[in-house]
């Protein structure tokens, strides 16, 4: 795939989200400053915004660290 353009943020996250899901890809949209990693089925979420976030949890989440609020420089961890 080739884009020969700069679009627009939202066109470009349909753009990406598209080609992942046709090369078989799950894509989890993620709030501004928050980064997550998952090691042997748990998900840490960290936020590096100067902001407090919402960690990108699944409804029903057993919250093993912190919970779904997440203030600047704060960790959470579920299953």
């Amino acid at each position: 795939s080739y884009l020969a353009t700069w679009p627009q943020p939202d066109l470009f996250d349909a753009i990406v989200a598209r080609l992942a899901s046709e090369a078989g890809l799950h894509v989890t949209p993620l709030p501004e400053g928050v980064r997550t990693r998952t090691r042997d089925g748990v998900t840490f979420a960290f936020n590096v915004a100067p902001e407090p976030r919402t960690a990108p949890a699944p409804p029903g989440a057993q919250f093993l660290l912190g919970g779904a609020d997440l203030p600047p420089g704060g960790v959470s961890a579920w299953r």
